[in-house]
């Protein structure tokens, strides 16, 4: 596996790249058979879907936004490390500094996220200018993602991307602490704990405070 790994890997787009190192590594580190198998099936899916059909593509999503996000964190002097299979199982994609921590760019899967019993959530944006995890902008298209700029290998402005990370997040965290002063049981939030609104906030420190923040002159 590996090998076709490296064999491949001079030949289709980085965050595919990335995504199968994710994937490789997290296979490599979990003995239950059926996380194994799920993962293994996956990496094959990555492997022999065309770049062309990668977009079209929607299980494969959430992988492909790892990676873009492994790959912003690796140019930045925050520590990130790929969770391992274990990890993964509960809850753990990445470690930010050692802070263990989950990714989704999925907006239906907040009331599953943000629970007082996980890891902090960050939420990645799908698409340039996007203001909050919940956002369907009528003008929407493909053009306008992260992952098909990606696919295509088109350049990335990291800073339009820590800015929409930052605006959803933010806007995650401020419903989080609307939540626990005033509780709301038919919030998208209703399960959330004061140790989602502090874990959140480390993380956002984190980005903010790290080389990724444009520096004034």
């Amino acid at each position: 596996m590996e090998q076709e790994f490296r064999d491949t890997a001079e030949k289709e787009p980085a965050l595919v790249t990335t995504a199968k190192e994710i994937l490789v590594h997290r296979i490599s580190t979990c003995n239950n058979t059926s996380y194994k198998d799920s993962k293994v099936q996956e990496l094959e899916k990555l492997t022999t879907t065309p770049t062309e059909q990668l977009y079209e593509t929607k299980e494969l999503h959430g992988i492909l936004g790892e990676a873009i996000f492994l790959n912003f964190i690796r140019e930045s002097d925050i520590d990130i490390k790929v969770g391992s299979g274990e990890d993964d199982m509960a809850g753990i994609d990445f470690y930010l500094n050692g802070f263990p921590m989950d990714i989704t760019t999925g907006f239906n899967s907040v009331e599953k996220k943000v629970q007082a019993s996980r890891f902090a959530t960050l939420y990645v944006p799908r698409h340039y200018g996007q203001k909050h995890a919940f956002s369907e902008d009528e003008n929407f298209t493909r053009n306008k993602t992260y992952l098909m700029d990606h696919i295509r290998g088109n350049f990335v402005d990291n800073k339009s991307y820590l800015y929409d990370l930052l605006t959803i997040n933010l806007d995650v965290l401020k419903n989080i602490r609307a939540q626990i002063d005033n509780p709301t049981p038919d919030s998208h939030f209703a399960n959330a704990g004061v140790n989602n609104e502090k874990n959140l906030a480390t993380l956002l420190k984190i980005l903010i405070n790290s080389n990724l923040w444009p520096k004034s002159d």
